[in-house]
């Protein structure tokens, strides 16, 4: 038998004994947690950086459909953009520098819903986007809800990054 040994880090730690984690995701490239916690029958949406082993903001959530897709989990979580079916939330991380970390949750977040265009009948999986990190792109399969089935898969690049790929 081969047993192997990893070093274990807590990598953050909630202060208070009344407060709960709910849910988190990782943001690989810019080594932050998001992190939903619920504190007297109040949402709470924090950012750790990991680098910097600090919260860098912290707000309390109201808007129903967030809460619900973060407690879910079903999204996909790159470079500070929530993306999930067919919108993407995108995270305020240029507030980080500026004074303060405490901000009302219409300042940390842009919504953008109804990012393709689907013919009537057509919508994106719950389950997607599949992230494809080295390829930098992102993977939606579209299934038509009149004939239950998989009609195509749309790949994107992120839509974070001002780069043009080029096929190969």
């Amino acid at each position: 038998m081969f047993f192997s040994y990893s070093k274990l880090s807590i990598v953050f730690d909630l202060d208070s004994l009344h407060e709960k984690i709910i849910s988190f995701n990782v943001d690989q490239r810019q080594n932050k947690l998001i992190i939903l916690t619920n504190f007297e029958d109040e949402k709470r949406f924090k950012i750790y950086d990991m680098t910097k082993k600090l919260i860098e903001i912290e707000s309390v959530l109201e808007f129903k459909p967030l809460i619900g897709r973060l407690e879910s989990r079903l999204y996909t979580f790159v470079d500070g953009h929530i993306y999930y079916n067919n919108n993407v939330i995108k995270i305020r991380y240029d507030l980080f520098n500026s004074y303060g970390n405490t901000y009302k949750e219409n300042e940390i977040f842009d919504y953008y819903f109804d990012i393709f265009e689907l013919s009537p009948g057509e919508r994106v999986k719950a389950k997607t986007p599949l992230d494809s990190t080295k390829s930098h792109r992102l993977a939606y399969i579209v299934s038509n809800k009149e004939s239950y089935s998989t009609q195509k898969i749309i790949l994107m690049p992120y839509l974070h990054e001002n780069k043009i790929y080029l096929n190969k």
